[in-house]
């Protein structure tokens, strides 16, 4: 979903974010390239990375995210059902009750043509196509069964005054914003992370690491699907960056 200006200097050092409960503070320094959101918007200045199969950097990223972690128990254990934790978010903001609605969609075990289909009743109006400088065909035809596309989720959803959409692709539903400036970006995550860490199995998130300005965090919830908190940059030269919300299958 920083404080250095994106190439005015190397990534900091790491050790120096650590926090109590063991999760990292958003870096105040270089922005580390974050999220991609679900599958859905390559941009122009992003560049696949080498070693991905894919033809996005993000789906790069979220499979990079979906990888087991180092610890065999880091991603993998379940606390409860959450069904406790689901009668509280009911009562919450409207941020807490989407984000909530996206786990049950995700966590009930369907398979992705249920969940797309699902996830595009949440919109208040038709799906539309993410903007794509590599698609060929006209963006304003309807996203077909499957196809990634994106959204207005209706709520009055925003952090920090940015608002944020819907997007879906790949075995991604995400909230996202994608208009926020570098500083801007790293408040909406580490704001997402204190909100969010005890929605986890284990109480809080684990930095996913990746190349130069992707930020990327996930945790394994206790209904089953990752929960994934990152930013990347859509424009370094404009200083427009990416900040989403995401729940991915765990699968």
């Amino acid at each position: 979903m920083t404080l250095l200006r994106p190439g005015a200097s190397a990534p900091c050092d790491r050790g120096s974010q650590i926090r109590a409960r063991g999760r990292l503070r958003a870096p105040r320094c270089l922005a580390l390239l974050s999220l991609a959101l679900s599958p859905l918007s390559s941009t122009g200045c992003a560049k696949t990375p080498p070693d991905c199969e894919y033809d996005s950097v993000e789906r790069c990223l979220w499979e990079r995210g979906r990888a087991k972690p180092d610890d065999p128990n880091a991603s993998t254990a379940k606390v409860d059902d959450g069904s406790e934790l689901t009668s509280q978010r009911r009562d919450a903001s409207p941020l807490d009750r989407t984000v909530d609605d996206l786990i049950e969609l995700m966590g009930v075990g369907l398979e992705w043509a249920l969940i797309d289909e699902r996830a595009r009743a949440m919109c208040i109006e038709a799906p539309k196509r993410p903007p794509s400088p590599r698609r060929d065909e006209d963006e304003d035809e309807p996203p077909a069964a499957g196809e990634p596309w994106l959204c207005d989720p209706g709520e009055d959803l925003t952090i920090n005054g940015n608002g944020l959409i819907l997007e879906a692709g790949d075995g991604v539903i995400a909230l996202t914003s994608t208009e926020v400036d570098e500083a801007g970006s790293a408040e909406v995550v580490e704001f997402a992370l204190q909100r969010f860490d005890d929605w986890c199995a284990r109480n809080f998130f684990e930095p996913v690491e990746g190349k130069i300005h992707e930020e990327l965090y996930r945790c394994s919830l206790p209904e089953g699907p990752f929960l994934v908190v990152s930013r990347f940059p859509r424009d370094l030269d404009a200083d427009r960056w990416q900040v989403s919300i995401a729940v991915m299958d765990a699968g």
